[in-house]
């Protein structure tokens, strides 16, 4: 319990770093001790929690869905607000990362389709690389 609220907290100072003073205590507490701890999968098709999809540029930057795509899913521990689904937080290597909620919900792709997707948006950042060192 005391890890739990400790782990809330820090991630809380993280996210609201940028606000200064505009974040008073009594708000800390409050969004706080609403929050909950998690884990989430990162899967091809994004981070997914509570059969919701999750994604933002860091984690596309990262390559975290084409490696899952490659080597299989992999669990990250997170910090979500249950009233507020719309966004998580991954806890990952110093430093805390938002991502949005996007819908993949209410269609199937295509895992052959999906395939070919991410073997070509990595050969055109190889072609990219290789324009780039000449």
């Amino acid at each position: 319990m005391y890890i739990s609220h400790l782990i809330k907290l820090i991630c809380i100072r993280i996210i609201y770093f940028g606000f200064g003073d505009s974040i008073n205590e009594v708000m800390e507490v409050q969004i706080t001790e609403r929050l909950e701890v998690s884990v989430a999968y990162i899967t091809a098709k994004g981070i997914k929690f509570n059969d919701l999809y999750y994604t933002n540029g860091k984690m596309i930057q990262l390559g975290w869905f084409e490696r899952a795509l490659k080597k299989g899913e992999w669990k990250v521990p997170i910090i979500y607000d249950p009233i507020d689904v719309s966004e998580i937080y991954i806890l990952h290597l110093y430093q805390v990362i938002n991502a949005s909620a996007i819908s993949l919900s209410d269609y199937k792709i295509n895992s052959d389709i999906q395939k070919l997707y991410f073997e070509a948006v990595q050969l055109l950042k190889t072609r990219l690389k290789g324009d780039s060192k000449e």
